[in-house]
């Protein structure tokens, strides 16, 4: 329940069914895409639309409820066979100091300066992430990218709590694990998935 504009947590009911979410992950040459949890990643204010294929049946005691597949991807052909990775080390410091960095920002933003982010890595993949091509508005390429998954909580100055905070949006419970960083494999940048580059 909500009461003065703030949820209240002691006020949970025990839920009457509870339901799984299955994420299918597409896979091109033994490869699998990034794990998109969220529907609503579709780009920026200024370019065309073009989410991450999302994949996912929602699943009760009942059977299955829902199935819900956007943005699916077609791949039609390879651009470059082999390439050089950066080392897994150089990739981890990057993460060290651009995690503080974009977490900094977006707690200064909806918490001030008295609020806490707390942020939690719960898997760490190397897989193919699409960036848009530089003038294609609907075109892009599949590159290695390593991708931290995860949560976050916003704490404001008052203990209230808020969960998985991205691309301007904010959740009041956890749910399923976010992508927390994207960084490419190849030249270590980092791939901010709400411009799609």
């Amino acid at each position: 329940t909500w009461e003065n504009g703030k949820y209240v947590e002691e006020s949970k009911v025990a839920a009457q069914n509870y339901a799984y979410q299955i994420f299918l992950v597409r896979s091109v040459n033994g490869i699998q895409e990034l794990v998109n949890t969220d529907p609503s990643l579709t780009g920026d204010d200024v370019s065309v639309p073009w989410g991450y294929e999302y994949t996912c049946f929602t699943v009760d005691k009942t059977g299955i409820q829902n199935i819900n597949w956007q943005y699916p991807t077609v791949v039609t052909d390879t651009v470059v066979e082999q390439t050089t990775l950066k080392p897994y080390s150089d990739i981890e410091a990057i993460f060290q100091d651009m995690i503080k960095i974009e977490y900094e920002a977006m707690t200064n933003l909806f918490y001030g300066e008295n609020g806490e982010m707390e942020v939690n890595v719960d898997d760490v993949q190397l897989c193919l992430v699409r960036v848009r091509e530089e003038g294609g508005s609907i075109s892009g390429l599949l590159i290695p990218a390593w991708v931290f998954y995860g949560h976050n909580i916003g704490i404001d100055a008052e203990g209230n709590k808020n969960y998985d905070h991205y691309n301007g949006s904010v959740s009041i419970w956890p749910k399923a694990p976010i992508v927390l960083l994207t960084i490419n494999a190849i030249d270590g940048t980092i791939i901010d998935l709400a411009k799609g580059y």
